[in-house]
């Protein structure tokens, strides 16, 4: 398995586009099964719900999620002989579950600088969830709770994740993305440049960006508007 997460708008689509191009690889798109999993699995003890109960759980439940987990992508009848990608970004939350259950699977972390992140979010009307993203405050509340999320996964699990930098992608996209193919222990291949051209079915609201070569637009967009992102930028640097 190959996870990439990451909040969205950080990259996750571009990045499962360019390892799908890989013949070794297919992209599941975004996945529930991981939190599905979780339900299953690490079921309440004593009243007490995920993710306060995890340490009241030994390994075999988190075996058990693993098993559960990959009974649900082999459903999708793509996992002959390749890997598969599952892009759900909100999976970030449950970077420590992954390692506990699914102890070889590969972990890609899409990032993105911070304000065109969150600007992104703000701009895009999503289909379900991320209820936060309508409000320029709690778009900043909710970006500092990923990053202080995010530090603690690093010093949980360090060397654990591979950090794909999206600014880093757009400019020197050859580099990073022969990084992430080497991180996921797979020969190159040029189809990964060419990642535009992959014919796949992408149900995001990058689907439109990942069918066009790469390009620097969006890279400091929210430089344009940076005094209507005045509430946004405040929140941002109450962290810093």
């Amino acid at each position: 398995m190959i996870f990439v997460l990451g909040l969205p708008r950080s990259g996750t689509s571009l990045v499962e586009q360019i390892l799908s191009s890989h013949s070794k690889v297919y992209g599941a798109g975004e996945r529930r099964f991981l939190r599905e999993a979780i339900n299953k699995a690490l079921l309440p003890v004593d009243g007490v719900d995920f993710p306060r109960n995890v340490k009241l759980h030994d390994q075999n439940s988190f075996d058990y999620l693993g098993r559960i987990y990959l009974q649900l992508i082999k459903k999708l009848g793509k996992d002959e002989g390749r890997l598969v990608v599952d892009k759900m970004p909100h999976n970030f939350q449950y970077i420590g579950v992954i390692h506990k259950a699914l102890s070889e699977a590969k972990i890609i972390l899409c990032e993105r600088e911070p304000l065109d992140n969150c600007f992104s979010i703000f701009k895009n009307k999503f289909g379900t969830g991320n209820e936060y993203a309508y409000n320029l405050e709690e778009v900043g509340e909710y970006y500092n709770l990923y990053v202080e999320l995010i530090t603690h996964w690093d010093s949980m699990l360090p060397n654990t994740i591979y950090r794909a930098k999206y600014e880093e992608l757009t400019f020197n996209q050859e580099k990073i993305s022969r990084e992430m193919i080497n991180f996921c222990d797979l020969e190159w291949e040029e189809s990964c440049m060419s990642f535009h051209t992959t014919k796949r079915e992408v149900n995001t609201a990058s689907a439109v960006q990942v069918r066009q070569p790469i390009y620097t637009s969006s890279v400091n967009l929210w430089k344009k508007y940076e005094n209507e992102l005045e509430p946004l930028i405040n929140i941002l640097n109450k962290e810093d």
